[in-house]
């Protein structure tokens, strides 16, 4: 897991869920704002001042991936949501990393699939971590 609430380097990726705020604004602009119910949803999750942000620009303050987590955790949720492929099993680690290389942080990105499975929370699921690397 990320404990970094910015990304390192140059990079412009945010919170603990790395989201780049061109991400967030995209998935406001071009799919949530169609979807009213999730739109209402992920609105209750913020902050007041983000929320006031989104009043004005129709996109809550990205800032806000960085200082609420259960705000960033759904956004990120919301950016798998709209890929067509269904998520991988909780379970299959490598299904989940080649997923999120393709999908999240795509071709473009600089993590691998290696620094994926380095960092990945095997103790949460009850996996040995042995036979993944």
């Amino acid at each position: 897991m990320s404990l970094n609430l910015e990304q390192l380097g140059k990079g412009p990726a945010l919170g603990l869920i790395q989201m780049e705020p061109a991400t967030h604004a995209d998935l406001w602009r071009s799919f949530i704002k169609y979807k009213s119910s999730l739109q209402d949803d992920l609105r209750a999750l913020l902050s007041g001042e983000a929320d006031s942000v989104y009043e004005v620009c129709g996109v809550p303050d990205e800032l806000e991936l960085m200082s609420n987590i259960k705000y960033a955790v759904a956004m990120c949720r919301v950016h798998y949501w709209r890929k067509p492929q269904s998520l991988p099993e909780a379970n299959n680690i490598k299904a989940l990393d080649e997923y999120w290389k393709d999908h999240y942080n795509t071709v473009h990105g600089a993590g691998t699939v290696e620094e994926f499975i380095n960092n990945f929370p095997f103790e949460l699921y009850g996996i040995d971590k042995e036979q993944y690397i």
